[in-house]
């Protein structure tokens, strides 16, 4: 399988918005996934996130599922490792999937800050959070 590669500069400049929403289409129906290039997010952004994430769950389960939700949802907060299983989607009985996940929405708009739970460590996560998110949607 090759690995999808989606430059998206003519989608966000608007020269070829069709184009690049068919790119992105044949990508999810193929491989599932894309690498989006062209989005124009500052590398050191994209650096200091990743590091900071990476520190996040790198630590040990105890002080990740202090940030799970009480209701249980997949809309926010921390989703430990065997919950959900992509595969059962059609119709087959595999096992979970292998993936955890820290889990926002919208960080970009002030009426979604009380919905989300922060972590407090690593300190600069939100700030990082929101900066990545508001350079997707600008």
């Amino acid at each position: 399988m090759t690995l999808p590669i989606v430059n998206i500069a003519t989608f966000r400049d608007g020269r070829d918005k069709p184009g690049i929403a068919r790119a992105f289409a044949a990508a999810m129906e193929g491989a599932g996934f894309a690498v989006i290039t062209g989005h124009g997010v500052p590398t050191a952004l994209a650096d200091d996130l990743y590091a900071t994430l990476t520190a996040y769950f790198d630590q040990d389960l105890a002080a990740k599922s202090a940030h799970t939700p009480p209701e249980q949802t997949k809309a926010r907060g921390y989703l430990p490792m065997g919950i959900e299983s992509v595969g059962k989607t059609l119709g087959a009985a595999p096992p979970p999937d292998l993936c955890e996940a820290l889990v926002f929405t919208s960080p970009h708009r002030p009426d979604a800050t009380g919905w989300n739970i922060w972590p407090e460590q690593p300190a600069e996560l939100a700030g990082l959070v929101r900066d990545w998110t508001a350079q997707i949607v600008r």
